[in-house]
């Protein structure tokens, strides 16, 4: 098993993203948000599993976005079905490179980590390897330098328009109320501190 090469691998895959929202910036800033997040949480006496260390965290990162990376047009479905068929990309990816028991924690956080209605309406307190993914994609979707780079890819189609109007605001009251939710409690502090900056 070689992790390092599968965060390579993770790597190379998001540098030649067609995405450019999710893309080998976004991936490097969510690596150094996790990290960040992750150190925190042991500095605060955090009972994290032992299995979780940065290696993990890393693979989390460089594979969450990896389904979005194959397009060059905002696609509406991606945003449903993205955080799956990342996963199965993947699994498929590192089989080889990663244990399975530590795989299929990887694929867990990969799974959710975009499903904000599952993630609220499921009743479950996530892992924290989930919970420290969730939190880094967040605090990167909060840069405004992303978020002009968001603007800029959507596509001009006027049906997409049309639906993006409505869906960008449901999803914004999700990820506000997951946020605040009993599930998020994962250093916000931290994410309010970057939003500062």
């Amino acid at each position: 098993m070689d992790e390092k090469q599968a965060i390579e691998k993770g790597k190379e895959w998001m540098k030649k993203s067609k995405d450019s929202t999710h893309d080998y910036r976004h991936a490097k800033n969510v690596a150094n948000y996790s990290l960040e997040i992750f150190k925190s949480l042991k500095e605060n006496g955090w009972n994290i599993n032992s299995e979780i260390d940065e290696n993990l965290i890393l693979l989390c990162v460089w594979w969450h976005d990896c389904y979005k990376a194959l397009f060059g047009k905002k696609v509406l479905l991606n945003e449903f079905l993205e955080g799956r068929r990342s996963a199965e990309i993947a699994q498929r990816e590192l089989k080889e490179l990663v244990s399975e028991k530590r795989l299929n924690m990887i694929l867990d956080a990969i799974r959710v980590h975009n499903n904000f209605p599952y993630i609220l309406l499921s009743g479950k307190r996530l892992p924290i390897l989930t919970r420290i993914l969730i939190e880094a994609d967040t605090i990167d979707a909060e840069n405004d330098e992303r978020k002009e780079r968001i603007k800029s890819y959507s596509s001009r189609s006027f049906f997409h328009r049309v639906v993006i109007f409505f869906a960008e605001p449901i999803v914004k009251i999700l990820r506000r109320i997951y946020i605040k939710s009993p599930y998020a409690k994962c250093q916000l502090g931290l994410m309010n501190n970057k939003k500062k900056q």
